[in-house]
């Protein structure tokens, strides 16, 4: 059986070798984010920022849980049209909806339970990338407090609170099938 991808419109199109670059693409920025993290915020003195440095931060953090509203917002059943489509599709990694990223190209298979599993497993891997990124940092001789790392980890943590309550609460909405049975309204 060829590996093959649900589009936006609901059909289904064959993976070419095209269709893996954007899964690679997201985990490379996604690498990219935490280095920069890592040394950003393992540098910085809690107790001595300024208070523009911290006015910047809150509203990055507040427009983060805006953007992850609004794509919780795609989940809707709603029939988006263009622009505001698109819109929603590229905020749909922000909720971990890795169909955007042609993820069953790169599983091979396109598998509810391999989504799911994507979903619960993105927040662990963004977490232990930190982590292994601090002790990498670490060994380099660069000085990064453990407060400096559980502080992140639990920004982080705060920052995909939405997200990860989505990811574990869609799979529990069922919906109502003509015959009297029900289905998982992620998958139907």
């Amino acid at each position: 059986m060829e590996r093959s991808f649900k589009t936006s419109l609901g059909h289904c199109e064959l993976c070419s070798a095209a269709d893996v670059i954007p899964f690679c693409v997201v985990i490379a920025a996604v690498l990219v984010a935490c280095l920069v993290f890592v040394r950003y915020f393992s540098k910085m003195a809690l107790s001595k920022q300024s208070l523009t440095i911290l006015t910047v931060t809150v509203t990055l953090g507040q427009l983060l849980s805006a953007l992850q509203a609004l794509g919780a917002i795609r989940q809707l059943s709603v029939k988006w049209t263009e622009p505001a489509k698109s819109l929603m599709d590229m905020l749909a990694v922000l909720n971990f909806d890795f169909d955007v990223l042609h993820m069953s190209c790169v599983a091979g298979a396109d598998r509810p339970v391999l989504q799911f599993l994507a979903q619960l497993l993105a927040y662990p891997f963004i977490s232990v990338s930190v982590m292994l990124l601090c002790f990498l940092s670490r060994a380099a001789g660069h000085r990064i407090k453990l407060d400096s790392l559980l502080n992140l980890n639990g920004m982080l943590l705060l920052a995909f609170n939405l997200t990860l309550t989505l990811a574990v609460l869609m799979p529990l909405q069922c919906i109502g099938n003509p015959n009297g049975t029900a289905s998982v309204g992620a998958n139907p």
